[in-house]
C-alpha cells in the first residue's frame, strides 16, 4: 500500500527557506544590466557576480557539514537565511563594484548552507520518500526563482529601482522568522562521526549520484546562460523575444517538477531519473534541429520538461545512497558539485562559441547527457548503498 506523503510545520519551514535563497540566487541576472548602467562595467566585470557567488558555493561545500553537526540542520538553515541577508545587503549598499562582488561573495558561502541543510534534513526525515520531498520543495523554489526576474522588471524602472526587489525578498525572509523561528528541529540530531574505531567514506554509487549532478546543473545552466543567445544567433528571433522565450524554459521547469512530484509517488526514483534524461534529450534535439524559430521554442519548453526532475531526483538518490551519519557530508558535497558546475561549464560553451560559434557550442549539451545516462545506469547496478568503507584510526 502506498503511504502517505505528510507535509507539517517543519517541512513547510524548509520549502519556504529554500525559496527565499532561490529566489536571491536568480536575481543576479535580471538586475545585471541596470548594475552595469549603475556602476559602468562592462560585461566581464559584472560576470565576476556570478563567479564570486558560486565560488561562495564550492567553499561552503567543503566545510557545510561541520556546520550542521554543530548546530543541526534548522539552526544552519536560519544561519544561512540571515547571512545571505547580510551579504544582500552589503550588495545593495554597494556604490563600487569591488563591494557588490564581495556581497554577492557573501550571499555564496553564507547563503548556501540553506541548500546543504535543507536536503540532507528532508532526506533522513522523509527517507524512501526524499525524492517527493525533493521534488516539491523545487516546485516552490522554482515559482519564487521565475518571479524574481519579473519583480525587478517591474521596479527596476521606477523610482523605487531594483533593489527594491531584493529588499522585497529580505521583508519576506522576516515574515518567514516570525512564522517559522521557533519551528521544531528538522531532526532530533546530527551524527557526525561513525560507531566505533573507523573512518567513513562516501560510498561509490554516491560519487555516480554526484558526478550526475555536476553534469545536470551544468546542461541547466547553459541553457539559461547561452540559451537566449543561442535563439537570437542560431534560431534567428530578436534579442528581446529571446530573453523572453527562456522563461519558458523556467515555466517548463516549473511544470515539470510539479508533475514530477506526482510521478515519484507512482514509480521509483531512478526510473524516473532515465525518463527525465530520455524526456531532456529529445528536447534538445528538437531546439538544436529546429529549422524555424518557434520550433526551437518549443524544444527548449520540452528540454525545461526534462530537465526538471534530474536535479532534484538525483540529490535524492545521493543523500540515499549513505548510511545516516554521513547525510550532512554527503549534502554538503552535493553543494560542491553545484557550485562547480555553475562556475566552470557555462564558461566553457561561452569559450567555444567565441572559438566555433554558438550552434556547434551547444554540442556540449548532448555529450553531458549521454554521460548522465551512462552514469546513471552505472548508479543503479551498484550495490554500495549504505556501506562505507573502514580504515583503523
Amino acid at each position: 500500500m502506498q503511504k502517505t506523503f505528510i507535509r507539517d510545520r517543519e517541512t513547510w519551514q524548509a520549502y519556504f527557506i529554500l525559496s527565499f535563497y532561490g529566489f536571491l540566487l536568480n536575481i543576479l541576472g535580471p538586475l545585471t544590466p541596470y548594475l552595469r548602467d549603475e556602476l559602468q562595467i562592462s560585461y566581464t566585470t559584472a560576470g565576476f557576480h556570478f563567479s564570486a557567488f558560486a565560488i561562495g558555493m564550492l567553499l561552503s561545500g567543503l566545510f557545510g557539514e561541520r556546520v550542521q553537526s554543530r548546530w543541526g540542520y534548522t539552526r544552519t538553515i536560519w544561519f544561512s537565511a540571515f547571512g545571505m541577508t547580510l551579504g544582500s545587503l552589503v550588495f545593495l549598499a554597494g556604490q563600487v563594484v569591488a563591494l557588490t562582488i564581495f556581497g554577492a561573495f557573501l550571499m555564496g558561502i553564507l547563503g548556501t548552507g540553506i541548500l546543504s541543510a535543507v536536503n540532507a534534513g528532508l532526506s533522513l526525515k522523509y527517507k524512501e520518500q526524499s525524492a517527493v520531498a525533493m521534488t516539491e520543495m523545487n516546485v516552490v523554489a522554482s515559482f519564487m526563482g521565475m518571479s524574481s526576474p519579473l519583480l525587478v522588471g517591474l521596479l527596476a524602472p521606477t523610482v523605487l529601482t531594483w533593489r527594491a526587489a531584493v529588499a522585497v525578498a529580505l521583508l519576506g525572509l522576516g515574515l518567514l522568522a516570525a512564522i517559522f523561528l521557533r519551528t521544531d528541529s528538522l531532526v532530533t540530531k546530527v551524527e557526525s562521526k561513525p560507531q566505533g574505531n573507523a573512518k567513513a567514506h562516501l560510498p561509490l554509487q554516491y560519487w555516480l549520484y554526484w558526478s550526475i549532478v555536476f553534469l545536470s546543473v551544468a546542461v541547466e545552466f547553459c541553457i539559461i546562460f547561452w540559451g537566449s543567445d543561442f535563439l537570437a544567433v542560431a534560431g534567428g528571433l530578436a534579442r528581446e523575444t529571446a530573453v523572453l522565450s527562456l522563461t519558458l524554459f523556467l515555466g517548463a521547469m516549473l511544470v515539470g517538477r510539479v508533475f514530477g512530484s506526482r510521478i515519484l509517488r507512482r514509480f521509483a526514483a531512478p526510473l524516473v531519473l532515465r525518463a527525465a534524461i530520455g524526456l531532456t534529450a529529445f528536447g534538445f534535439l528538437l531546439f538544436w534541429t529546429a529549422l524555424t524559430p518557434w520550433l526551437a521554442i518549443l524544444g527548449l519548453f520540452v528540454t525545461g520538461l526534462g530537465i526538471a526532475n534530474l536535479y532534484p531526483t538525483t540529490i535524492s538518490l545521493a543523500i540515499g545512497s549513505v548510511p545516516d551519519v554521513l547525510s550532512a557530508q554527503a549534502s554538503a558535497r552535493l553543494v560542491l558539485a553545484s557550485g562547480a558546475a555553475i562556475l566552470s561549464l557555462p564558461l566553457i560553451l561561452g569559450g567555444l562559441a567565441d572559438w566555433v560559434g554558438m550552434r556547434l557550442a551547444f554540442l556540449v549539451v548532448p555529450v553531458l547527457l549521454a554521460l548522465v545516462m551512462g552514469l546513471g545506469v552505472a548508479a543503479s547496478n551498484n550495490r554500495e548503498t549504505h556501506k562505507f568503507s573502514q580504515q583503523e584510526i
